[in-house]
C-alpha cells in the first residue's frame, strides 16, 4: 500500500511550470484553529507486521499533521494550486 500510495504523491507532483518567477514570498503558516500536532517534521517512524519484531519499514516524515475537528475550514497563508483533495492511504 506504501509504494502505491507513494507513487500516487509522485505523479501528482512531478509537474512544474516553465513559467519563471521574478520574486517568491512566503508568509507565515496559519495553522487550522483549535489544532493539535499529532506528527511533526522528521519524527522517526517505525512500521511493524504483527508484532515490533517484524519490522518492515522505517521513514522519517515529511511533515506536519494537524488534528482538528471534521470540516473545519482550512485558510491558506500563501497563494498555490490544489492538484488533489482526497484520501491516499496511508497518507489519510
Amino acid at each position: 500500500m506504501r509504494l502505491e500510495n507513494e507513487a500516487k504523491i509522485h505523479k501528482l507532483t512531478s509537474y512544474s511550470t516553465k513559467e519563471m518567477l521574478n520574486s517568491w514570498h512566503a508568509y507565515r503558516f496559519l495553522p487550522l484553529k483549535g489544532s493539535i500536532k499529532v506528527g511533526g517534521f522528521a519524527d522517526e517512524r517505525h512500521y511493524y507486521y504483527g508484532n515490533k519484531s517484524n519490522e518492515v519499514s522505517l521513514s522519517y516524515h515529511l511533515g506536519r499533521d494537524l488534528a482538528s475537528t471534521k470540516h473545519a475550514p482550512i485558510i491558506s497563508s500563501n497563494s498555490g494550486k490544489v492538484i488533489f483533495a482526497g484520501k491516499n492511504g496511508i497518507y489519510g
